[in-house]
């Protein structure tokens, strides 16, 4: 059997479902056991931001047992720790706890329903584990790093297409700015800085200045909008 997490706490609710116009027929008085399981994780927030996060739902459990009640007080604690584990408890003495109770309850409505043939029985237990994401993003964080760090080849680097400010337009959606520099394009041939008008095309066709995409592939082998990856391998 599976341990559980030592951090998951059970909540739980025990309580009787009276139905209107019962026509199930049974050969004996029978207790009729709803039981519903589910296993929720939560998040933990390590910078205390106190913006909620949706629990994420792992497990859930649903079924309906008919049991004879003179064959659930034959053993009511054992039948009643064995539905729990079925239901995925998988703590003993949490399994252990909860069976007493519904046993106690059990007991209790058969005699406050001693002329029912079917006494309904409904338990529900949430089982909640919180979970921490923060390793798992420290570790995207260092493969980033890593990928980043691979440069692009000086000869990919020296053959992008250098292209001139009206070439791009009129193309729908195209760039009003460098997204390295974030500077907008100049479209003002008089501005003095000669070299802040060369501007350079990507193989993914995104244009950046010149001189900002060349510094950028000497520490990045990736475009910085879409990680189009560029050669990082000189080839003979």
């Amino acid at each position: 059997m599976a341990a559980a997490p030592p951090d998951t706490t059970y909540e739980y609710q025990i309580g009787c479902i009276e139905l209107d116009n019962d026509e199930r027929l049974v050969r004996f008085k029978s207790f009729v056991f709803h039981l519903n399981f589910t296993h929720t994780r939560t998040l933990i927030d390590h910078q205390e931001t106190r913006i909620p996060h949706d629990p994420l739902v792992s497990a859930t459990y649903q079924e309906e047992l008919v049991v004879p009640c003179h064959e659930f007080f034959s053993l009511p604690n054992v039948m009643a720790r064995e539905m729990i584990f079925r239901m995925g408890v998988v703590s003993p003495d949490t399994a252990a706890y909860l069976a007493s109770q519904l046993a106690a309850f059990a007991a209790e409505m058969a005699k406050e329903l001693a002329g029912s043939m079917t006494i309904d029985v409904f338990l529900d237990i949430n089982a909640v584990t919180p979970y921490d994401d923060q390793e798992e993003m420290d570790r995207a964080l260092r493969e980033s790093a890593e990928i980043r760090a691979v440069t692009a080849t000086k000869s990919s680097i020296e053959a992008l297409k250098e292209v001139n400010i009206e070439s791009i337009l009129g193309v729908q959606d195209r760039q009003h700015q460098c997204s390295i520099c974030l500077e907008e394009f100049s479209f003002d041939h008089n501005i003095g800085d000669d070299r802040a008008q060369k501007l350079a095309k990507m193989p993914c066709s995104h244009v950046y200045h010149k001189n900002c995409i060349e510094e950028w592939l000497k520490t990045s082998h990736m475009c910085p909008l879409c990680r189009y990856a560029m050669p990082t391998i000189d080839r003979p």
